[in-house]
Formats: C-alpha cells, structure tokens, sequence
C-alpha cells in the first residue's frame, strides 16, 4: 500500500513537470509544441536521469554523473524543440528555466511526503542494538499504520523535567488494553509467556531486567530497547500514547541502495 502511494505521488510530480514543460515552451513562444511533446521531452529526462542516478551508485565520482545528467538534459532540449523557435537564447534558457521550476515542485514534493508518507531518522544510542546502530540512516512510514507486536516505532518522548522533545525509537511489546508484566526477566502479556527466542530480533543474551505490572490504557503501548541494558524505555518513563507516534520503521538507507544495485 505504502509503495502504491509513493507510486501515485511521482506520477503526479512527473504530471506536474510536464505541465511545467508545457508552460515555458509556451512562454518563450516555442511554435507547434503540444502537450504530447511536452510529455516526450519530461518522459526522457524522467529516463536519463533514472540512468545517470543508478550509474552514480556504483561509481567513485558521483559528480561525473550529475554533469552527465545536465549535459544530456541540454542534448535532449536542442533535439526536441530545436525546430520550435529560431532563437538560441530561447532555446539554450529553456532547460534552466524548466530546471528551475521543478526544483521548487521537486521540493514542495518532498515537503508533502515527508509530512504524510515517509521521513527520515538517524539513531542516536545504542538501545536498538545489534539490530539497529548508531548512526543508521532509517526510513519511516507514517502513513496507514497498522502497529503490532515486534514493531519498530519512532516516537516523541517528552521530558517532564524541562518539556524539551526527543525523538526516540523503540520496539512495541504490548498493545492498548493488554496487561504487561515483566519479573524475574521474563515478559507476560496477558498472562502468556513471550517468547522473544522465536522472534526475528532476537540474539543470545536478550534478558530484560525490572519489575513491571501494568494495564495499557485503549490509546498505550508498552515500547523496549533491543538493547535492554543500555535503553531507556516503557519500564521508566511509562507506556506511550498514539498520539506520540511518528511513524513506524521501513526499511534502512543500505537497503534502498542494494535494491537499486541488484
């Protein structure tokens, strides 16, 4: 679903480019261009530039590729509107024009998804490890949570002392309305033994330290660090509402990256 939406906003920015396209040929007086050239012209950049990116991945000097990207735009330019006015002003001030102009739709574009699709998070700590480290560069979802048991979240944990904001990411272990009890380093929820053992975050030496016993409320979930001895989570500061949650893990950036490359 997630992906099916991210699908539906670039086609709706590529509509927009090309809308763009349309619009300056029109204002710098291009003769017998139509919708459908516009559509070519934004289809090819759409291409080139899909191929400079992936050659960009496994290249030492990304820069080479980011000129070839803007060498080819201009190439493209001259080949499809060459015909289309007799001045080279006009012709030459075209591909800046039109780049100008979808940096800014580029750039409300990612505005929008960030604020309703996806972001960004880097991990600060080590709670998570060894399933996630310091420094990893994490993509979120936000949109259609459907959280369960296991999940990774990223949350707002705020300070009572001085109200200051931290953006924290945690594991959810109990669901609204579930009773969480935690002694003698085993978890219960709702009088059944987890067995995190069976669970594809577990590694050798996972205990968890503390005594819990606690009814969430129809809004709270029960959140712990992978990393029980070093995280600071629900056993302290209590469960988290809904209302705190940001949005829920997707995948890393190295994962993006090895899709890309395969």
């Amino acid at each position: 679903m997630l992906l099916l939406i991210i699908i539906i906003l670039i086609l709706f920015l590529f509509l927009i480019e090309t809308a763009i396209c349309f619009a300056w040929t029109k204002i710098l007086g291009f003769t017998n261009t139509t919708f459908k050239t516009a559509i070519l012209f934004t289809s090819l950049v759409f291409v080139w530039q899909s191929i400079t990116f992936a050659l960009s991945i496994w290249s030492d000097y990304p820069s080479l590729f980011t000129l070839l990207n803007i060498v080819g735009i201009y190439v493209l330019t001259y080949h499809i509107f060459k015909n289309k006015t007799d001045k080279k002003f006009k012709l030459y001030s075209f591909p800046f024009l039109f780049f100008l102009s979808t940096i800014m739709a580029t750039t409300f574009f990612i505005f929008i998804l960030r604020a309703t699709v996806i972001t960004p998070f880097y991990i600060q700590g080590h709670a998570m490890e060894p399933n996630f480290s310091d420094g990893d560069y994490l993509i979120i979802k936000k949109s259609k949570l459907n959280i369960a048991h296991g999940d990774v979240v990223i949350f707002n944990y705020i300070n009572p002392e001085n109200q200051k904001t931290s953006k924290f990411i945690k594991r959810v272990i109990g669901l609204p309305g579930e009773h969480i009890v935690i002694n003698n380093e085993e978890i219960f929820i709702d009088d059944i033994l987890l067995t995190e053992e069976k669970a594809d975050y577990y590694y050798y030496g996972l205990s968890t330290s503390g005594t819990i016993d606690i009814i969430l409320a129809s809004d709270e979930y029960f959140m712990l660090g992978d990393n029980r001895d070093e995280s600071f989570d629900s056993r302290t500061f209590g469960p988290v509402k809904k209302s705190q949650i940001i949005g829920e893990y997707w995948m890393k950036k190295n994962d993006v990256w090895n899709l890309l490359k395969k």
